[in-house]
This record gives C-alpha cells, sequence and structure tokens, in this order.
C-alpha cells in the first residue's frame, strides 16, 4: 500500500509541470465496489484462493505449471476469502488468483493475484479493511468505473493488456481503450517507486515530503489569521511582511528530531511553546507528527531551542530551491606534483528542496534576501505557478 507523502509527491510533481487535477479519487474509494466484485468473480468460477507459498508461485507461473489449488470450487474459495477478510493467521496464508491461463506463451496472464491479505492499517480507511486488491484488479475495474475512455500506459505494461481487458470482460465492465506510450529514461537515477520506496525507508534518500514535520498547536485561535511584522527586527527601513498563523503548521525533521517530551522551546516570530506529543516511525526514527501547546508567556531568553515553522492555512507556501556551492579544489592551491583529477571536488553544488512562506512571491531576481537559521541568498529565478524559486547561497568566507 502507497504512502501518503508518496501520492502529495505525484500531486506535487504533476503541479511543477503545470497539471493540475479537477478532482482527485482513490482506489480506496471504491473498496466495497471491488470487493463485491470478488464474489462476483468467485462465484462464477473464474477466480480461486491459493495458498502456495511465494518462492513456489513464482516459480510454477514462470514455468506454466497447473497447481492443485486451481481446481477449488467457489464454495471453497469464499469460505477462505471469508477468513481473509477476518484477518486470521489462517486468512494470512491465502490470496485470491484470477483463473485465467497456467500456460499461456503471455506470462502475465498465469494466474495473476488479485487479492491480497494485509493487517496493516490503510492511511485512508484506517482498520476498516485486511484485504486489499491488487494492482491488476484495481487499474480495470476503477478505470471502467470512473468513466476513463483511454487509459494511458507505458510499454512495459503492454504483456498486461490482456489481462486488463480479462478482467473487464469476465466482470462484464465497460471497455477502456489502452494506449501504449514510451516513457522517458533517466541515467543514474531511479524511477520505480518500489526502489524508491526502499531508499526513502533504508534512510539512504530523503523522503518525499521535503523532510518536514506536520505539528499540530494548541492554545491558539481555531481558524488562522494573519498579521503584519517587521521583516527586520533592528532594521525597520525593510517594511513589513505578512505572517500567517494557525494550528496547522510544520517544522523541520532536524529540529522535531532534538525535542523531547515536555520540552520548552521557541517557535520564532510567534512565542514559546510546549512539546506534548512526539509521534515517531518505529522503522526509521523520524518525527512523523508534533503536537504543541502555546505558552506566550514564556521567556524566550531561557530556551535552547529556537526554531523555524510555516503555517499551512492562512497562505500559500511556495517550493524552493536553495543551492549551496563548495570550492572547486579539495587543498588551498596546486603544486607542481599534484593530479589535477586526485584534487578536484566533484560535488561543487547541492540543492536543497524546501517551502518559504507566501512573502517570498514578491522577490525579485537579483534580490539578496535572508532566510532564517540558513544565511544569506541571491535570488537567481523567482518563483512562479508551477516552478520553484531558486535562491543561490552567499558564502561568508568561514570554513565549515
Amino acid at each position: 500500500m502507497e504512502k501518503q507523502e508518496f501520492e502529495d509527491a505525484i500531486v506535487k510533481d504533476l503541479a511543477l509541470m503545470g497539471i493540475r487535477p479537477d478532482k482527485v479519487s482513490y482506489t480506496s474509494d471504491y473498496f466495497d465496489q471491488l470487493y463485491n466484485c470478488y464474489l462476483q468473480i468467485i462465484k462464477s468460477g473464474k477466480a480461486y484462493a491459493d495458498d502456495t507459498d511465494h518462492e513456489t508461485m513464482k516459480n510454477q507461473q514462470w514455468d506454466g505449471i497447473p497447481i492443485q489449488r486451481r481446481d477449488l470450487s467457489p464454495e471453497e474459495s469464499l469460505a477462505h476469502l471469508e477468513e481473509m477478510k477476518k484477518g486470521t493467521s489462517e486468512g494470512l496464508r491465502w490470496c485470491i488468483r484470477a483463473k485465467i491461463s497456467f500456460d499461456d506463451k503471455n506470462k502475465a496472464l498465469h494466474d495473476p493475484v488479485i487479492y491480497r491479505c494485509n493487517p496493516a492499517t490503510h492511511h485512508r480507511t484506517g482498520d476498516a479493511w485486511v484485504i486489499y486488491p491488487t494492482y491488476n484488479f484495481a487499474c480495470p475495474t476503477v478505470d471502467s468505473m470512473e468513466g476513463v475512455t483511454h487509459a494511458l500506459r507505458t510499454i512495459e505494461y503492454r504483456d498486461r493488456n490482456p489481462q486488463y481487458q480479462w478482467m473487464l470482460d469476465t466482470l462484464n465492465l465497460r471497455t477502456v481503450q489502452v494506449w501504449d506510450f514510451a516513457r522517458m529514461n533517466f541515467i543514474r537515477t531511479l524511477l520505480s517507486n518500489r526502489k524508491l520506496t526502499k531508499l526513502v525507508e533504508s534512510g539512504v534518500v530523503w523522503g518525499c515530503d521535503e523532510d518536514m514535520v506536520k505539528a499540530t498547536v494548541t492554545g491558539c485561535p481555531a481558524t488562522s489569521y494573519t498579521e503584519k511584522r517587521q521583516k527586520h527586527v533592528k532594521n525597520t527601513a525593510l517594511g513589513e511582511k505578512v505572517v500567517a498563523f494557525s494550528p496547522s503548521t510544520v517544522l523541520e525533521q532536524v529540529d522535531a528530531k532534538s525535542f523531547k517530551q515536555d520540552e520548552e522551546i521557541t517557535l520564532m516570530n510567534w512565542g514559546n511553546a510546549i512539546v506534548r506529543k512526539i509521534s515517531t516511525d518505529g522503522s526509521t526514527g523520524k518525527v512523523t507528527h508534533l503536537e504543541l501547546e502555546l505558552h506566550m508567556a514564556g521567556d524566550v531568553k531561557k530556551t535552547e531551542k529556537k526554531v523555524t515553522w510555516l503555517s499551512t492555512e492562512g497562505q500559500t507556501l511556495v517550493p524552493v530551491e536553495l543551492v549551496g556551492f563548495d570550492y572547486l579544489l579539495k587543498k588551498d592551491s596546486l603544486s607542481k606534483d599534484d593530479i589535477l583529477e586526485d584534487v578536484l571536488n566533484f560535488n561543487t553544488e547541492f540543492r536543497v528542496s524546501g517551502l518559504a512562506d507566501c512573502n517570498i512571491s514578491e522577490a525579485n531576481v537579483g534580490d539578496i534576501l535572508q532566510f532564517d537559521r540558513k544565511g544569506f541568498y541571491r535570488v537567481d529565478r523567482v518563483p512562479a505557478p508551477g516552478v520553484p524559486g531558486v535562491f543561490f547561497n552567499i558564502p561568508t568566507g568561514k570554513q565549515k
């Protein structure tokens, strides 16, 4: 099952290309209808329950070998489906497979799995379901139900197109026209969701949420509001900026991981707050959510941690890229015995994606401004709808 952060990343990436949906729907919107489709397909004898272990199933599908479970009666398969639906230890052993073929030249038709048991909490439906449709079944079924006329699929799915049509025909659903296209490949990167998810969860790369943590702030008005504040407290000539406040905020992961239970911190340009709850991901150790209680009477001079934050309500957050540069050489100067390739720094540019408040939209190319706790930057590209602003770091000359 996909995580919410990956769904959000897809919507964000589309927005960068100027594509904004009129409506966003989810396969989980159709779980009830999909379950009824399973009942229908099993009762018709076109699907069956199977408890073959993964490795054996994989080998049998590849070699075109029929399995004993293929001849289970609809009544027996429905009984196993009921155990799957309950999430029992017995149910966890089983899956539902479409009864298409075991020896077709197209291996995608070798009785693909269409329903699995997974007791993990779903990020949209919670614990309402413990059985879920696979992509093979959900994709054509939901496409037809939603009124899709043309399904755009990359050519690596071409072998699955007959499988897609089989699902529609077997369920007597409206046909969807499939259009194949070749995708653009990138060198030295990964486009596979499965592989990228593995890298994210293992901590090799950042997640898709620019390393931000959602925080709920209590003790403030339930609705968002804005105030005018000085851009710089010691230089009023710089004018004012708009600061948005609301119970819904985001903080940086590096800050959130440093917090302790019931610690008092300072939310810069707002006031003090007490950390009331820290939710973490047990597998990665990352903070997933914070609950903060405002303590406006607190003394900002006595807190150890003064952190930046952004309200996600009352303003439109602006995507930005902060670009830093390093020295071209690994040493101060070249000697006559040096080999250039040995002292050359091949990693001279560093880009960090982030979010800025609504005031950043007023910046012009060439402007110099300060990002709190980040440093001074020159505007290289102003933000525009679907296009993040780009800001070049101005080095201070100090060694890191």
